[in-house]
């Protein structure tokens, strides 16, 4: 009886369920409750073998079980064959050491991990969908929505997603982290810290009418998104991030719609579920490991976003080139301000024409191909042709970046024997020799040492091929994110080394993806090769430059998920048939013959508005200081006295201007001026670690700290016994002190050690150094 059959697998879902969460839980989650299970587990026990045991009763009862292997035997059998070649290249890595062997630079960790009891969530979720899918085909969803049209179910499925990931993704509270200062006095606000204040006061000098520099160290497009986003919240850094995490949370919408293209709805839900939960992980563990997340100002998951955009508008033209002629417009447009966000991410062109080539080509879409290739290299040429544009009046070269770069001294660095280590510099020479000259030294490097060039890059790129899939769960416990990495080896230097009963989940999750690769390329043919071939080129471009691990293939690692997930449908399937008198199989949206279809004809209208977008962004970028008056012209020490001696008139404990005017005939001493950003007052013994921003450094005094942008850029810090009352975030300043020469890094900035700083609030305020000094560098 179907009805006594269906109340028996939902009773032995529910209890095998009860008895997982129960036996698998950690002490921790369970609290009070972990001795009980103890006293339990054989009850427990007999519960979970029980319920697996109705479960294969109904499976045995079922007459067309043979049927159903029958019918999935090809997909099988495909995906155990492409399951032993993963098998085989885990055991080629497991003994020649590639991609395990620490190299000597940035062998950094894995990212956020994935925990089994999300995935089965994820998994249970994708069920039901699929139940449904299977109750309801497309038809009758839309038919019921009708009242809602033109909106679909897909469209109701992008805003949920949308809206459950914004709502998680802000609830999650909030955590320090190296990118992230502690919040302390006197405006108890969490400023950015090392890479993201150089994002940040790069949009902040943007919108002082300064232009952001030619350079990829700094994320240019990056710092101009920031820029927008300061331009619509101010200073008001908890409103920023709340933007910024409402135009990312788009990010598992985008994955839902490619993932849904390549197989269905379900696997696009799984996928999406899936996104959100990793990020829902990296929020939390932000103090726990090296991580990059959606509320941190950081350019990584900004790039994933663009490059999850990228593969889905890629996926829409190749599935249907004589539609969406125009679409190779906008795909050049993004690799474009990808490119100007990071920079190696250029290296990827090849890759995206390849996969075109094999998904037009055989397809006799031959004249598709290179027409859409031909317009592809316009949209990508209409941002990048501007910042050439931009650079070309700057330097007189047409060049991608200000040769006088730190990431032409990085470079540089990486491709040597001494990796570590800033290129040697001539006594006699200055910063365009120098840079001239070590621009040149990757390209000897290779010349005169390929087999150590072919060594780090096939080492960093097995590294990031490993941690593209690691970060899958190989354990049934039902833990916290921070249990999970604190337990597992691979975020303490790992080099290889597996805990029990790993190689079996390793194994499973191959033979999930495995699966899944099969069940999309029964999909969508050649159009799988897509999102495989974009994260092999950016893993590569990455290992390229001698980098690996955490959120430097953080904008590519995901792409696992996409096949995990429709795995995870290929299995749904499967048991599903199993326990169902339904013989469907995976529901696919069977899209018309590309060779069949209709061409449409050219929209110059489309091609015109697309080019104008890109034309605005990167005008945007490169010009786009222009439209703010310039709040900080450079002026005399002079100048500065004369404008101290307006504000500091009548205040308590100013220095006369005589002294002044004499301290600054020192040697060290400068009078600065501009904008003080992220003011900190430091404890004593506290402080932040990074070689470019030394004033933030941990010292045996109180102080007030802060970073000047102006006409300058330099840290500033001042010590004070008593925490100042009231420095307002961006407000205006004036500083005397002393320049003190970075010692760890002689090539980058110092900081300024303050004599006084004068804010410039209504009424005016003036922090003077504390013990009475003479006056003289060093203070």
């Amino acid at each position: 009886n179907n009805v006594y059959s269906n109340i028996a697998l939902y009773l032995g879902l529910i209890f095998l369920g009860l008895s997982y969460v129960i036996l698998f839980a950690s002490d921790q989650l369970l609290g009070n409750l972990a001795p009980y299970r103890a006293q339990l587990f054989p009850v427990i026990l007999w519960l979970l073998l029980t319920s697996l045991q109705i479960l294969f009763t109904i499976v045995i009862l079922k007459k067309h079980k043979l049927i159903t292997f029958h019918k999935y035997k090809y997909i099988i059998f495909s995906a155990f064959m492409l399951w032993i070649v993963f098998l085989l290249v885990m055991i080629v890595i497991a003994f020649t050491r590639v991609g395990l062997e620490p190299d000597k630079a940035y062998w950094q960790d894995p990212g956020a991990p994935l925990l089994m009891w999300q995935v089965l969530l994820a998994w249970g979720i994708g069920s039901a969908f699929y139940h449904l899918s299977q109750s309801y085909n497309d038809f009758k969803w839309s038919r019921k929505l009708k009242y809602l049209r033109p909106l679909t179910i897909d469209h109701y499925l992008c805003l949920t997603i949308w809206l459950i990931a914004f709502a998680l993704w802000t609830a999650i509270p909030d955590t320090t982290s190296y990118f992230s200062l502690t919040p302390r006095a006197p405006n108890f606000e969490s400023y950015p810290f090392a890479d993201a204040i150089i994002y940040d006061s790069n949009a902040q000098n943007f919108l002082m009418g300064n232009p952001i520099p030619s350079d990829f160290w700094q994320k240019p497009f990056y710092a101009f998104f920031l820029s927008l986003l300061h331009l619509l919240a101010g200073q008001n850094y908890e409103l920023i991030i709340i933007l910024q995490v409402g135009i990312l949370a788009f990010i598992p919408v985008t994955v839902f719609l490619l993932t849904q293209i390549l197989s269905n709805r379900s696997a696009g839900v799984i996928a999406a579920t899936l996104v959100i939960f990793r990020e829902i992980n990296a929020l939390s563990l932000s103090n726990v490991i090296q991580i990059s997340h959606t509320r941190m100002l950081m350019s990584d998951v900004f790039a994933l976003g663009l490059i999850a955009i990228l593969i889905l508008l890629l996926i829409i033209w190749l599935s249907k080139p004589n539609k969406h002629r125009i679409l190779p417009m906008f795909v050049g447009g993004i690799l474009g301000v990808l490119t100007l966000t990071r920079g190696h991410a250029l290296l990827i062109l090849p890759f995206i024409v390849l996969a075109s080539a094999i998904v037009l080509i055989p397809a006799a879409h031959t004249r598709r191909f290179i027409m859409g290739t031909i317009v592809l290299l316009i949209g990508l040429s209409i941002p990048l042709g501007v910042w050439l544009w931009r650079n070309y009046q700057w330097t007189g070269n047409l060049s991608m970046q200000d040769p006088v770069s730190p990431y032409t001294t990085q470079i540089a660095r990486l491709y040597s024997l001494t990796p570590l280590n800033d290129p040697f510099r001539f006594q006699a020479e200055n910063d365009l020799a120098y840079y001239t000259r070590i621009q040149k030294q990757p390209v000897s490097f290779i010349i005169e040492h390929p087999e150590e060039v072919v060594r780090f890059i096939s080492a960093h790129f097995a590294h990031n091929m490993i941690f593209s899939f690691i970060y899958l769960p190989i354990s049934l416990d039902i833990e916290s994110a921070t249990e999970y990495v604190k337990r597992m080896p691979f975020w303490k230097n790992w080099t290889g080394q597996l805990p029990a009963g790993a190689m079996v989940f390793l194994g499973i999750n191959f033979f999930i993806i495995a699966l899944g690769f099969r069940g999309s390329y029964k999909r969508g043919k050649n159009l799988v090769f897509i999102p495989l071939l974009l994260g092999i080129g950016y893993i590569l471009s990455v290992s390229m430059g001698r980098l690996s691990g955490w959120r430097l293939i953080l904008p590519v690692d995901w792409i696992t998920l996409i096949f995990y997930s429709i795995g995870l449908v290929q299995l749904i399937a499967i048991v599903h048939s199993l326990f169902s008198d339904n013989k469907g199989s995976v529901t696919y949206k069977i899209n018309a013959s590309p060779e069949n279809a209709t061409v449409s004809p050219w929209n110059w209208f489309a091609f015109v508005g697309i080019a104008i977008v890109f034309l605005g962004l990167g005008l945007g970028l490169t010009f786009g200081h222009k439209l703010f008056s310039l709040d900080y012209p450079k002026i005399s020490s002079g100048e500065i006295v004369q404008k101290y001696q307006e504000h500091a008139t009548g205040l308590q404990g100013a220095i006369p201007i005589d002294a002044l005017i004499n301290f600054l005939k020192k040697d060290q001493a400068v009078a600065l001026y501009g904008r003080g950003l992220y003011p900190s007052y430091m404890p004593k013994n506290d402080g932040e670690l990074n070689y470019i921003y030394l004033a933030f450094a941990r010292r045996p005094y109180k102080r007030l700290s802060f970073q000047l942008i102006g006409p300058e850029e330099v840290g500033v810090v001042l010590p004070l016994s008593s925490r100042p009352k009231i420095f307002p975030n961006a407000a205006n300043v004036i500083v005397f002190g002393c320049y003190i020469e970075n010692k760890y890094v002689s090539s980058l900035p110092g900081y300024v050690d303050a004599l006084a700083v004068v804010v410039e609030t209504d009424p005016p305020i003036i922090y003077v150094r504390d013990s009475e000094q003479d006056l003289q560098c060093s203070l």
